[in-house]
């Protein structure tokens, strides 16, 4: 028994829902063995088994998302509605984050896919220099 107040005890948002369209970005912090907790401002804490994984997913799905309404802005006549990125993240929010598969796959007739992957490579160019920081970051200690 417990007297604190748990996000899923008062919202019907999922945890995803609440992950992805946050305003702010979750933190992600490290226990150990992959074990830790996302931290979304001062007011939901989720704790994850995967957190190493679900991290650049996360990561990876909010950048989605954000060139996906962005490109729709710019174009409000692309059907966007058939972007893989777009259906996964449907996905991931329809199952919770439990046994994730895609339903549909890439179809190359979509008239979008090239232009927002050009606008999508420098937020890629900047998820791999994070990485490769974070890589960087996580071999001195070891090396020392």
């Amino acid at each position: 028994k417990t007297t604190k107040l748990y996000v899923y005890d008062a919202t019907e948002a999922s945890a995803w829902a609440l992950l992805l369209f946050s305003g702010l970005a979750p933190v992600w912090t490290h226990v150990g063995r992959g074990r830790g907790k996302f931290d979304i401002g001062a007011f939901a804490t989720f704790t994850c088994e995967r957190g190493d994984f679900v991290q650049d997913l996360l990561t990876t799905s909010r950048r989605a998302l954000q060139a996906i309404l962005e490109q729709k802005l710019h174009d409000t006549s692309c059907d966007l509605s058939a972007a893989p990125e777009l259906i996964a993240i449907v996905d991931l929010l329809r199952t919770h984050g439990l046994g994730f598969v895609p339903t549909s796959v890439l179809r190359p007739e979509w008239p979008c896919l090239e232009l927002l992957i050009e606008e999508s490579a420098p937020h890629m160019e900047q998820l791999r220099a994070e990485r490769a920081e974070k890589e960087k970051a996580q071999q001195q200690p070891q090396e020392q």
